[in-house]
């Protein structure tokens, strides 16, 4: 074997729907911390499929960035009969247009590559078939369950092609999986559901959401107890139920004991009860105005970032058991179980007392220190890249 052999690092083609910059989203979060991890270990090209990071900052150093573009809506119908023979959902069509097809072709033919990181599954779609090298998935949920509740947000051609997607999603999402060299799971529940279906060649590890702690401060109990937030995009149909659910059911309680929901990740109409703040880049000061986060989520799958992060600022969560599943959370421990708009009125009335609010507030800010927080998933992941292509040379 060649020196030059031995002493280089192996190199990634790093493929992402969307630059992680500036990381106000989960899928953004999941993909800065796993980049900030890999890049000193191994050489990363990492080609944006919706264009270049707007934004950079030293935790992203050394890696070389490339740059696709959305594809047009030419370059979206030009891909669906490819989708249609591969029996593959309509969706992916943003994921395989001819001039993102070409632009992965062209950087696996110009460079050397030890095997290819898709950060979502929707990415294998720019590779050639069959897969030139090893790909390595990092499975942000599992998608077919998120495809039940699509078409809340969808408008236009998304909305008339949308139950297509939901039924082919599972059957091409399982294919893709299977043909992978390894899969990173975002929890042991979700591992446990599609593990059963996948081969036993393909290696597997669960590298959970985690937190970049010292972004997050330990904020001080809110003077007033009026305002409760959720977090979370309102392009995402699971989010737009929970604001819907607020809107129409639980808005009218609140305001009716003297309390206002902030929801972030949209607009909508003010209503008592209820305000949206739209889209902002800091979550920092809502958290440190609000006495609690509520998450009423009923669908989707993966884990939620918006309750790490509320627990990490010292804020009580009020939550629904699906919003935290895969978690490692108690309830009357961690955080508050509700279901019904009533149930979750009870539970915020608890929180008036300064002794239920602080004793959950502090726990809730332990578990995510011993469990949730970058090096717990660096570990996983790391752990699973060296199974995947052989341990690195560190330098």
């Amino acid at each position: 074997m060649s020196r030059e052999s031995t002493d280089r690092r192996p190199a990634l083609l790093w493929l992402l729907p969307e630059s992680p910059l500036p990381p106000v989203l989960g899928a953004r979060l999941r993909a800065l911390s796993l980049l900030s991890a890999s890049a000193p270990r191994y050489d990363i090209t990492a080609f944006v499929m919706a264009g270049p990071p707007s934004d950079r900052d030293e935790r992203l150093s050394g890696i070389d960035w490339q740059g696709g573009h959305l594809p047009s809506r030419r370059g979206q119908v030009a891909a669906l009969p490819q989708l249609l023979r591969a029996g593959a959902p309509p969706y992916l069509r943003f994921f395989c247009a001819p001039a993102q097809r070409r632009a992965v072709a062209d950087l696996l033919g110009q460079r050397r590559f030890d095997a290819v990181v898709t950060q979502l599954p929707y990415c294998s779609m720019a590779l050639p078939r069959p897969w030139p090298l090893p790909v390595i998935v990092i499975a942000h949920n599992v998608e077919w369950e998120t495809w039940r509740y699509k078409g809340a947000e969808a408008h236009g051609l998304e909305r008339l092609v949308a139950p297509a997607d939901r039924h082919l999603m599972r059957q091409w999402e399982l294919r893709t999986l299977a043909g992978a060299q390894a899969v990173a799971f975002v929890s042991q529940r979700d591992r446990d559901l599609v593990r059963p279906s996948l081969p036993a060649r393909v290696l597997d590890a669960v590298v959970p959401n985690t937190l970049d702690l010292g972004s997050y401060a330990r904020l001080p109990a809110p003077e007033s107890r009026s305002e409760v937030l959720f977090v979370g995009t309102l392009k995402y149909g699971p989010n737009v139920t929970a604001a819907q659910f607020i809107s129409r059911e639980l808005a009218p309680l609140l305001a009716g004991d003297g309390m206002t929901a902030l929801v972030t990740g949209g607009s909508g109409p003010t209503a008592p009860g209820i305000r949206f703040l739209g889209r902002p880049d800091d979550l920092e000061p809502e958290y440190r105005r609000c006495f609690a986060s509520i998450v009423p989520l009923f669908g989707g799958s993966g884990t939620r970032w918006k309750v790490l992060e509320s627990m990490a600022h010292m804020r009580p969560v009020v939550a629904t058991a699906k919003a935290v599943e895969g978690l490692a959370v108690v309830d009357g421990e961690h955080y508050l179980r509700a279901q019904t708009a009533a149930e979750f009125m009870e539970q915020l009335r608890r929180l008036r007392d300064p002794s239920v609010w602080q004793g959950l507030a502090e726990r809730g800010r332990r578990l995510v220190e011993t469990s949730y927080t970058w090096p717990v998933a660096h570990k996983a992941w790391l752990g699973l890249l060296e199974r995947a292509l052989g341990a690195p040379t560190d330098r």
